[in-house]
């Protein structure tokens, strides 16, 4: 998994191959792992890739889900930073699906800071 890491060290890689990649399921994942860096840069790449005319129709309509997930959510308190750093520590912690539902949680904070 990437997100023990800051997202600055690998979201432009994730952006370039999204560029080049062919495969559909590779597409849908990149386009995942993008969504989860909430980032403009990955932001950037979505809304590229949604656009792009020679991409499938499922995985278009797939990237931009993924762009209007934040309508609706509630601002957390929480400065980006701080959130972001959670996210960075509970990813180091053994992988179970209380973990990956605090990470969405997480995730789902920031994007309302956006």
């Amino acid at each position: 998994m990437l997100f023990p890491s800051r997202e600055s060290t690998y979201v432009a890689d994730l952006a370039e191959r999204l560029q080049g990649e062919v495969d559909a399921q590779s597409q849908r994942s990149l386009l995942l792992a993008l969504w989860y860096t909430v980032t403009p840069t990955g932001v950037a790449a979505i809304k590229n890739f949604s656009e792009e005319p020679s991409a499938t129709t499922e995985n278009v309509l797939y990237a931009r889900e993924l762009l209007s997930r934040r309508a609706g959510l509630s601002i957390s308190l929480s400065s980006d930073g701080s959130l972001r750093e959670e996210r960075t520590k509970l990813m180091q912690r053994p992988i179970s699906d209380e973990a990956l539902l605090e990470f969405d949680t997480l995730t789902m904070k920031l994007l309302a800071k956006q």
